[in-house]
């Protein structure tokens, strides 16, 4: 449970908390760290500040709020976060087993040929190498070195993952993409350059598209195992169509085996044209409605398109 958890969890115990009354009940140090997590707990949509008697700014849970918690200071908002032990509804798509809700859930999206330009100049934020493990982060630096030699990558500017690339699923997603990353919903994208990144993570631009043979036997695989560990989670979500080299990725990872339950979920076209578009303006869609606690059993995208799940072993 993170310093995060704790805040939440004590106002919602007890609305009306000051930021010395949570420091105190929490045992979360200094009342500096308190009020930067309430703030951001309140940017993120899922805690209301407002003053009570006598003046002094009290804490109250919001209503209806979805998204995870925002993780604590510092370089730590750009890492994974850890689940919150919440009781949530089990939105199911229209086809396979029921799909998690979004708390306590890894998200795992593809990347896109289409990408932004601009950025910063200098790197700032945690990278994915930064919580993987000593043997995994060195193999994944190593990997990437060669691989972003063939896909001419280019640092001079960076810009968080989930802003870099702009195909269709991000434009479908939309903005609810970075509300869900600024409450620290951890996620992943599969990427043609990078081989998988954080959704905070500053990338800059390469011209690569992902495939498994760019990158060293089973390594992707255990990377996406070890987020999953040290997000805290047992549950994973993934969007993206059924038979692309993301999908085939996913399908290599055991899963099961490591006492996660991950979930699949992919357009059905039924023989329609237009699968470029449609089929990942369908997915961006569908986390979408994942994120918002909409997909449900019958949804559709604007298109028409319904989703299946398939349950990954």
């Amino acid at each position: 449970m993170t310093n995060s958890d704790r805040v939440l969890a004590a106002v919602r115990a007890q609305p009306g908390l000051t930021d010395a009354e949570l420091r105190r009940r929490t045992g979360v140090e200094p009342d500096q760290q308190i009020n930067q997590i309430c703030r951001r707990l309140e940017a993120a949509g899922v805690l209301r500040r407002v003053r009570g008697p006598g003046g002094r700014i009290v804490n109250l849970p919001a209503t209806g709020a979805s998204l995870l918690s925002a993780d604590d200071g510092g370089t730590a908002r750009d890492s994974v976060a850890s689940p919150r032990r919440t009781t949530v509804s089990k939105p199911t798509a229209s086809n396979g087993p029921s799909v998690p809700g979004l708390p306590g859930t890894l998200v795992v999206v593809p990347c896109s040929a289409r990408k932004r330009s601009g950025g910063v100049s200098h790197r700032s934020g945690r990278s994915v190498v930064d919580v993987l493990p000593g043997v995994l982060a060195d193999g994944l630096s190593v990997a990437r070195q060669t691989v972003q030699r063939l896909a001419k990558l280019d640092e001079s500017t960076f810009l968080p993952a989930w802003q870099r690339y702009a195909g269709s699923f991000y434009g479908a997603v939309g903005p609810r993409l970075g509300a869900a990353v600024a409450a620290g919903v951890p996620g992943v994208i599969l990427s043609g350059g990078y081989g998988i990144a954080l959704l905070s993570e500053p990338i800059g631009r390469y011209d690569r598209r992902f495939a498994l043979t760019d990158w060293p036997n089973g390594l992707l695989e255990e990377c996406l195992l070890a987020v999953a560990r040290q997000a805290g989670t047992c549950r994973v979500v993934a969007f993206c169509a059924q038979t692309t080299t993301y999908a085939s990725l996913l399908r290599r990872v055991h899963w099961s085996g490591s006492g996660i339950d991950a979930f699949l979920v992919s357009p059905v076209m039924g023989g329609r044209g237009g699968a470029q578009v449609l089929v990942p303006r369908a997915s961006g869609e569908s986390m979408k409605a994942l994120i918002d606690g909409r997909l449900s059993s019958g949804w559709m995208s604007s298109d028409g398109v319904a989703v299946q799940t398939e349950q990954l072993s």
